[in-house]
């Protein structure tokens, strides 16, 4: 049976792309024909490592319906907001399907760009044996409460021509806005709607399997929605594990908020990209953290330089635009 890996993307920083090109090799390594569709253009060379590659500029966010996801710890409460980009996520799953379609492919797995694939063949398998009986394949979806079942929108499977015809009318901007709207519903509990209302035949497994994001599902990024510093950033993690940037919601200056440190901190060196910021024997506060406070100046990246004199160069933000900043706020408690 001729079958594709259709991989969602949205590849803007140099990390979302490093792990595109990850997961593109990892699904050759299965001997999986690609193709990549994005909604932010990928250079050549990334092209050129899979068999096809969709740009397509539109961006469906929802409008009118702001995600809030926050968290209190140490003091204080980081926010980030978020449009809702549910949609511009899954509409890729329904286009892909139907570029496959025209090019014959009977089988499509649908993974996110940033999926922990060293255990995929095992998916690969279960596929190949509930293919018989059903058109779909993926995992449970629920919240940290358990109070929104779905289907995971991460990793899928389809038996392609059935699986578009079904679907093709139940994924619209206009279900989704009715589905999801005045609720608490996310976008995976629209694909399960859409699922149910076509009466596309699908085999859910347990939640508990479902294959890890590389990065923690907190981020469109680097899972650095509560400050989390990646693993990969091994050097500053040394010293601290979570740095914050956000708006202060009470005065609107920026502040860098560090918590989790490990070790005393005499000295950090940062470039905010705008220039070096030097902080020597930064306070701590009741919570044993340290806020520093940027008066009138707004930080372009963050990269840490140096901490007590010891080099370390990892850039934990590569860009800050309007609407990170109007999307990432911090208060006290």
């Amino acid at each position: 049976m001729k079958e594709i890996v259709i991989i969602g993307s949205y590849s803007n920083t140099k990390e979302k792309l490093r792990l595109l090109e990850e997961c593109i090799g990892e699904c050759k390594k299965n001997n999986l024909d690609v193709l990549v569709y994005g909604r932010y253009p990928i250079p050549e060379t990334t092209q050129r490592l899979c068999d096809y590659w969709i740009f397509d500029k539109s961006n469906p966010v929802l409008d009118g319906r702001l995600m809030d996801f926050w968290n209190a710890n140490h003091g204080k409460k980081t926010h980030k907001l978020n449009n809702d980009f549910g949609f511009a996520a899954i509409e890729q799953i329904i286009k892909g399907l139907g570029i496959v379609k025209s090019f014959n492919y009977e089988s499509a797995y649908w993974v996110n760009y940033d999926v922990d694939m060293s255990n995929f063949q095992t998916f690969i398998d279960i596929w190949s044996e509930k293919k018989k009986d059903y058109n779909s394949l993926g995992y449970e979806f629920y919240t940290n409460y358990g109070d929104i079942k779905g289907i995971n929108a991460t990793v899928l499977a389809f038996n392609v021509n059935t699986s578009f015809e079904k679907l093709k009318g139940y994924f619209t901007i206009t279900n989704y806005y009715k589905t999801n709207l005045n609720t608490t519903n996310f976008a995976e509990h629209f694909i399960k709607k859409c699922f149910e209302l076509s009466e596309l035949s699908h085999y859910i497994m347990d939640c508990g399997l479902t294959p890890p994001s590389k990065v923690t599902s907190n981020d469109d990024g680097l899972g650095r929605r509560y400050g989390e510093i990646p693993k990969i950033y091994d050097k500053t993690r040394t010293f601290f594990e979570t740095c914050f940037i956000g708006t202060d919601m009470d005065t609107e200056k920026k502040v860098i908020f560090i918590s989790n440190i490990k070790r005393p901190l005499k000295e950090i060196k940062m470039n905010l990209g705008y220039g070096i910021l030097t902080i020597d024997s930064p306070p701590l506060n009741d919570h044993k953290c340290i806020e520093i406070v940027l008066d009138n100046l707004i930080p372009t990246k963050l990269e840490v330089l140096s901490i007590n004199g010891n080099i370390i160069n990892e850039e934990l933000d590569e860009i800050f635009d309007e609407d990170y900043w109007k999307f990432n706020k911090i208060e006290s408690i």
